[in-house]
């Protein structure tokens, strides 16, 4: 598996108040693994390059189908949002394959009008870091990642593909 190098020319110079995991970036996949279930596939990259820890975070969604997923993936960011905070990060660049979310939230595109709450919701969990930023990156880049999460969903959440393979029971946080 490549190394990755973060990026850290995006997040400002700034002292990490002790107990403060500080800067990082985060790679992250969100999964609809059932009606109304997703699970949020967070893999954590310190300022010096080294895995943080990857995290597999399920959470539950009012479906409304007329958003086609667009709710499941908004449900999912605010779960990693929240998993980043308990672990007292202060600056994050997110890496997701979702172009129309980091748009969104860089305020180049309106979201659906019915994503409105959600979309309030991910903006107040970005402000609550000293610096959080959103940003679209090739899919190759969280296929590691998301093949994880896609053998743990069916395990969670019981959404066995027709091709399955034995799947892998994961820890929920490494």
């Amino acid at each position: 598996m490549a190394t990755v190098h973060p990026d850290t020319s995006l997040l400002p110079e700034e002292s990490t108040p002790q107990g403060a995991r500080g800067d990082c970036q985060a790679l992250l996949s969100v999964l609809r693994c059932g009606k109304g279930r997703g699970l949020a596939a967070l893999s954590i990259i310190d300022r010096g390059g080294a895995a943080g820890g990857e995290h597999f975070i399920p959470f539950a969604v009012d479906e409304a189908p007329s958003l086609r997923g667009r709710d499941y993936v908004y449900v999912g960011l605010g779960a990693a949002l929240d998993r980043l905070r308990s672990l007292n990060v202060r600056r994050v660049l997110i890496q997701v394959d979702d172009a129309q979310l980091a748009d969104e939230l860089a305020k180049k595109i309106e979201p659906h009008r019915d994503l409105t709450l959600l979309y309030i919701l991910a903006g107040c969990k970005l402000n609550e870091f000293a610096n959080a930023k959103v940003v679209a990156v090739p899919a190759e880049r969280l296929n590691h990642l998301r093949a994880k999460a896609d053998s743990l969903a069916n395990v969670l959440c019981g959404s066995a593909s027709k091709s399955r393979r034995r799947s892998v029971p994961l820890p929920l946080a490494v």
